[in-house]
């Protein structure tokens, strides 16, 4: 799958949590959402409250699509897909209960929480597909 096409088919699936997504599909949306945060987050230091304001709407606007994405990969890998809907939503109050610290240089105990899901969400999601090929019998 090509990176527009991981696009497409991240907007398009966005409320979609069953079915599977392969790692391409995954990662180049990852790509697309890590570029778009960057620019904005550097847009913030220049233009504040109105790049701050379109930061936090495109954090809104791909939740959902994050956590369907996530779950449909891990049901590529043959996980329970209630994992990433648990762990991200946690990612994300925390997150948004503690928005103004990501401006600021000290780290708290959400901090902790939210990398701690990060990384296993992570681990997960960079596992190989797992095919239903059954093994030829020999006669």
């Amino acid at each position: 799958m090509t990176f527009n096409e991981s696009i497409i088919a991240f907007w398009k699936n966005y409320a979609k949590f069953d079915g599977k997504a392969t790692r391409s599909e995954f990662w180049w949306a990852q790509l697309f959402y890590v570029i778009v945060y960057i620019g904005l987050v550097m847009a913030t230091d220049s233009i504040f409250e109105l790049a701050n304001g379109l930061l936090i709407m495109f954090y809104v606007a791909t939740i959902l699509p994050m956590m369907s994405l996530t779950c449909r990969r891990f049901n590529d890998v043959k996980m329970p897909s209630w994992i990433p809907i648990f762990g991200l939503s946690i990612d994300n109050v925390l997150t948004l209960l503690d928005w103004n610290s990501l401006y600021m240089e000290t780290c708290s105990s959400f901090d902790v929480i939210t990398i701690a899901i990060g990384f296993f969400i992570f681990g997960i999601c960079a596992m190989p597909s797992i095919t239903n090929k059954t093994p030829k019998k020999d006669n």
